[in-house]
């Protein structure tokens, strides 16, 4: 299983030119080499790099990461980011909080 994540860089900047080499989920997971893909997933008019982190290792980071504030609590908060850098060497970072579904063992 993969995770995959969308990059989406200023107007002026190009996501071709990123190092796909240099991107990290959380400054652990490095992103795949393969599937990459440019388009416009979410339809605004600026391209965005389609990428993959494996998903195994997603898991873990945010089971070890998670943020309930109650055991009974059936979502929790976990933030992730991704960094990375252009071929140029500009350095680009962003971040996005999502909500994860807490599965309690049997």
């Amino acid at each position: 299983m993969r995770v995959t994540a969308y990059i989406e860089l200023r107007e002026d900047l190009d996501v071709d030119n990123i190092d796909i080499s240099s991107i990290l989920l959380n400054n652990t997971i490095p992103a795949c080499a393969k599937p990459t893909a440019t388009g416009d997933y979410d339809d605004d008019g600026i391209p965005d790099l389609m990428i993959k982190f494996d998903g195994a290792q997603v898991i873990s980071y945010i089971q070890r990461n998670l943020q309930a504030s109650k055991p009974e609590e059936k979502f929790a908060w976990v933030t992730l980011t991704l960094t990375g850098k252009l071929k140029d060497g500009l350095d680009f970072t962003g971040s996005e909080a999502i909500r994860v579904i807490l599965v309690k063992s049997t």
